[in-house]
């Protein structure tokens, strides 16, 4: 539909709906998989050709303005119609298109006809701030994140159009032709490439020759650009990355190089000047140093570079060369023993003169260079003849002396990337006597960790042991890493073991980010910590103290650490996982634990860092003054995130990709992050396991935070005062073990809703998170979220139960779940909801231990649902519905739960840090669950990286490599229910996860305390235990109760 007008502007064309065709080949329509690159134009004589400016405004020249609905079409549709709109027009020069939030969202597209001024450019905007404020383009900008996310938040995407004034056929100037008797033809080898069919009745054979010249040169890696005519209706335009093969490293290096292509070419063309860029005799690192350098940095695939000038060939030319792998290296410089393994005389290729020689790719390899070689490396070679494996055996490590005088030995080292075949690698070494020159009758090979092979002759007065040892080849991993104003952190390396599979994993381990918060410093936000020199971070810390903990090794008040997990390998930034746990284990357990990071770190190459916090009363108790403020707990967080802001690069991690994580109700005060304003620029990305703003425990008010204070003063009597100076100075000298005792014993008796959290300050929680996010008070960030079966409130609270039957207090059982059943109430403890909620859940019971197990289930189902299931969809239901952010969610459901293990740490939360391949708890899983936690971890890592589960960058130039992984679809509302993904072996998604339950308790609840005002349910409380009321005939009593009970809702 077309209507006129929009903004004001009376003459706009405003369509509702847009939609463009593609036609393709094939005809099984079900296992057709098309991608369409955004903003494609053909670049053919017969059409106009446009030009992507950098100018974002134009001040006249709009002759006609069509909006667009952005929820009835694309940016990439209405592209193709402003282009296609501009080309049938004579009088268009170009267009402007722009996305933008206006009216519910809406792309414009304006024709332009002789624009006299453009404005704006994306460069001109003055960021020294010298210009004056009257600037179109702004003037004292600074780059500021937060502020230009903020500007951004209207206006989505803006670019300028204008038709080109080149001649298209001025792309062959780019290009030359390539003789097809220069190209070898491997048809056996798997080259990647891309194919596109040109129509013959559309372009002829000059316009398809020129529109794939074209394609190639806006394609980053494409090099060799082949046009073939092979069908009557279509020619195909093939691209292929650069493939040429140089000869072998053995022959002269003045050899032709030659692409390699699957087949013979028809009229193929390459990019000039992309392979062995010859340099100036004079070579400076100034210059063309840094270009040769350059080179490498954008190609993905490049390890390192080498400068070589061939003595033989025309010229003194210095040639750069781009080195995908370093092969096999030989006769290194700076090894003078007086013996050699391989053929060492001088090279007619001369490497040794600086700044010739190889240099290795910084991040590749801490070392910014390598050593200079005078063979050149080549790649693995097949061994020559069969390996006798009889003729050698295992040399046991205790058989071996170690003697640094020992001269007499060479050593070759081994690229990592062609030795990924240990057993390979080990048989080239051990056939090296029937290839390499000069090796002795007798030698021995090692493979050392630095895989490496050393070659030593049989010495006089040694028994002549052959053999290899069995050393895993890993580099050495750089354990210690410098942080500014303290000193220097000391780690260590381990080793992750996953299937066959091993990667070396960093840990640095109860690294200090604030002062111990003890003795005056208890209650208060966190300091910033002191220490200096070296600091020794092999060890765990003591998590923070919780109900039902007692103080050892394990838990302390001083427990402000956080731990790091760095993968090997590392090439350059990478994203970080920041994840807030507590480690929990039995009230009597002495032992401390860590939820490791190196499986998630190692298998999604990501930085892994776990914080504990204060807990409880210990974070969050408050007297609503200055004395007592509170929230000290999720002060704490926000140190921790600041804290990686400022330290993270030294790890290798990339300060903005920050996803922020959390668990159980941790997940609770972790999502206050989305509307605090204390933790903005902090993070870009959530992870929810088990919490949700939504929670009705995630705040209190000021008033139940000073109710809750006075009750632990009474408990550990302090002299009751109206002074919160007095109240806080008694709190801080209590023993800490008893303040946990006594919140221990508080909690034991009073259900959830009066358990310590955070308190509306004004400040870090500036009022009720359902409210800030009405108001769009919040930060916007890609969202996964999600819960479990085996998650509830009775399971959390399972220390609490056992602490006090530790203590003798056998009763407080019963109290809990007395006070549990009244939570179902709300804050009110609304009899009414509370009955309606028994009945619903089907709590009733008979005073048998079979009944009131059934009954224990039921108050954790209703309990899971109320505070922790419900939230979390309905969460999911507000981010998607009022952010442009992904929203992905997951359930664990009953049967995945089912688990024999007795698990402190939930088991979504092992499932996605692969604990079950630690060795601690190898043999609590089976194969299946082991291998669903490393899709799990995949998952995980994928989010973190792009914000999207299903692949780990945002825009991938390798199209579905993570097509092994089923796809987890996006969380979308639907008429039967929003999508999520069961995390169960299938990993299936499906649509209305608890719609029943959650529908009682956002609707049906709502209306019952709306019409009954507060007032008590008469009949719940004479029904005999056993019986389920009846419903056609809930009469209440005369006068008993005042108001009437509404329907009852269909039961669970």
């Amino acid at each position: 539909s077309q209507t006129k007008g929009f903004l004001g502007n009376a003459g706009a064309d405003m369509f509702q709906n847009l939609s463009c065709s593609l036609k393709v080949n094939g005809a099984d329509r079900q296992n057709v998989t098309v991608i369409r690159k955004k903003g494609h134009e053909f670049t053919t004589e017969a059409q106009k050709t446009f030009e992507r400016l950098s100018f974002l405004k134009a001040s006249s020249g709009v002759y006609r303005t069509m909006v667009f609905a952005a929820e009835g079409t694309t940016l990439t549709d209405v592209h193709r119609f402003c282009q296609d709109e501009c080309t049938q027009n004579t009088c268009c020069d170009g267009f402007i298109l722009n996305q933008n939030v206006l009216s519910g969202g809406t792309i414009m597209c304006g024709l332009l006809s002789y624009p006299d001024m453009l404005l704006c450019s994306e460069a001109d905007w003055d960021v020294s701030g010298l210009a004056k404020a009257n600037r179109i383009c702004g003037a004292g900008v600074t780059y500021n994140k937060l502020q230009k996310q903020s500007q951004n938040l209207n206006q989505l995407f803006v670019t300028l159009y204008l038709i080109l004034s080149r001649p298209v056929d001025a792309v062959k100037e780019t290009f030359v032709a390539l003789d097809s008797s220069a190209v070898v033809v491997d048809s056996e080898r798997d080259i990647p490439s891309l194919h596109y069919w040109i129509f013959k009745h559309q372009f002829s054979a000059q316009e398809a020759q020129l529109w794939c010249l074209k394609r190639c040169e806006e394609e980053e890696l494409c090099h060799l650009a082949d046009v073939r005519d092979e069908s009557s209706v279509y020619f195909t335009c093939a691209l292929y990355p650069d493939t040429q093969v140089c000869g072998a490293y053995d022959k002269p290096l003045r050899q032709a190089c030659s692409p390699v292509l699957p087949q013979q070419p028809h009229t193929a063309h390459t990019k000039k000047g992309e392979f062995l860029t010859p340099a100036t005799p004079h070579l400076t690192h100034q210059e063309e140093f840094r270009e040769c350098e350059r080179r490498c940095d954008e190609d993905p695939c490049c390890r390192g570079i080498g400068y070589v000038r061939d003595t033989q060939s025309p010229g003194s030319d210095v040639l750069c060369l781009t080195l995908n792998s370093f092969g096999i290296q030989t006769c290194g410089e700076g090894e003078r023993t007086t013996w050699r393994v391989q053929d060492c005389t001088p090279s007619k290729v001369e490497t040794g003169v600086y700044p010739l020689g190889w240099y290795e790719k910084p991040g590749v390899c801490k070392r910014p260079r390598i050593s200079r070689y005078r063979v050149t490396p080549k790649w693995h070679p097949i061994p020559y003849g069969l390996l006798v494996k009889s003729s050698w055996r295992l040399l046991d490590a205790s058989s071996t002396l170690v003697d640094p005088s020992v001269s007499t030995f060479d050593i070759i080292h081994i690229s990592k990337d062609i030795a990924e075949d240990l057993d390979r690698t080990r048989d080239w070494c051990l056939s090296g006597e029937k290839h390499l020159h000069r090796v002795p009758e007798s030698s021995l090979a090692v493979n050392l960790p630095q895989l490496r092979t050393t070659h030593v002759p049989w010495q006089e007065g040694f028994k002549p042991l052959l053999g290899l040892s069995c050393l895993c080849p890993s580099s050495a991993a750089l354990t210690s890493v410098f942080i500014p104003a303290h000193g220097t952190l000391q780690g260590s390396a381990v080793t992750t073991l996953l299937g066959s599979d091993r990667k070396t994993v960093r840990q640095f381990l109860g690294v200090p980010y604030a002062r111990p918060p003890i003795r005056a410093l208890r209650f208060v936000p966190p300091q910033p910590a002191e220490w200096s020199g070296t600091w020794i971070a092999t060890v765990t810390r003591p998590s923070c103290l919780q109900p039902g903990a007692v103080e050892s090794s394990a838990s302390s008040e001083d427990c402000l650490y956080l731990n790091i997990f760095v993968p090997s390998g590392i090439v350059r930034s990478t994203a970080v996982l920041v994840f807030f746990h507590n480690p929990s284990g039995a009230a009597s357990d002495d032992t401390a634990s860590l939820l490791d990071g190196s499986y998630l770190a190692a298998v999604g190459n990501i930085v892994v860092v776990t914080v504990n916090t204060r807990v409880a009363a210990f974070g969050f108790l408050s007297t609503g003054s200055t004395a007592l403020p509170g929230n000290a707990g999720f002060q704490d967080q926000v140190a921790a995130l600041k804290w990686v802001q400022e330290n993270i690069e030294a790890f290798g991690g990339d300060p903005r990709l920050v996803t922020v994580g959390a668990e159980r109700s941790g997940g609770d005060v972790a999502s206050l992050h989305l509307t605090s304003p204390s933790s903005r620029g902090l993070f870009d990305r959530m992870l929810l396991m088990g919490g949700s703003v939504f929670s009705p425990a995630s705040v209190l008010s000021v008033s139940k935070a000073q109710g809750q204070a006075e009750a632990l003063a009474r408990e550990l009597g302090c002299p009751p005062s109206s002074d919160p100076e007095q109240l806080g100075s008694c709190l801080r000298a209590a023993p800490a073990q008893d303040l946990n005792a006594a919140q221990t014993k508080l909690l034991s008796v009073s259900g959830p809703l009066q358990a310590w959290g955070p308190v509306v300050d004004g400040v870090s929680v500036q009022g009720k998170p359902s409210m800030a996010l009405m108001n769009a008070g919040f930060h916007r960030a890609d969202l996964l979220l999600g819960s479990s079966a085996e998650d509830g409130l009775i399971s959390r609270a399972k220390r609490i139960k056992n602490f006090e039957e530790l203590q003798g207090r056998a009763d407080s059982k019963t109290a809990f779940y007395e006070a549990l059943s009244n939570s179902l109430g709300g804050d009110e403890a609304n009899a009414f909801v509370k009955a309606a909620a028994t009945w619903f859940y089907s709590m009733q019971h008979s005073p048998s231990p079979a009944g009131y197990n059934l009954f224990s289930q039921a108050l954790n189902s209703a309990t899971r649902d109320l505070f922790i299931v419900c939230p979390t969809i309905k969460m999911a239901n507000f981010w998607a519905a009022n952010t442009r952010s992904n929203v992905f969610m997951y359930y664990l459901p009953e049967d995945t739960a089912q688990t024999s293990a007795d698990l402190s740490v939930p088991l979504d939360v092992h499932y996605a840090f692969g604990l079950p391949h630690s060795p601690l708890t190898y043999d609590l899983f089976t194969n299946t669950e082991r291998r669903l936690s490393l899709q799990m971890m995949t998952y995980m890592a994928n989010f973190i990286k792009s914000g999207n589960p299903n692949q780990a960058h945002r825009v991938s130039r390798v199209a579905f490599s993570e097509a092994a992984l089923p796809p987890w679809h996006a969380f979308q509302s639907h008429p039967e229910g929003d999508s999520y993904m069961e995390v169960e072996p299938g990993l299936s998604n499906h649509r209305g996860l608890r719609r029943p339950q959650c529908s009682f308790w956002a609707d049906y609840v709502p209306s019952l305390t709306a019409s009954t005002g507060g007032d008590a349910w008469c009949w719940h409380h004479n029904a005999e235990p056993g019986l389920e009321p009846d419903r056609t005939s809930m009469e209440r009593p005369e006068n008993s109760c005042a108001a009437t009970l509404p329907i009852q809702p269909a039961r669970a």
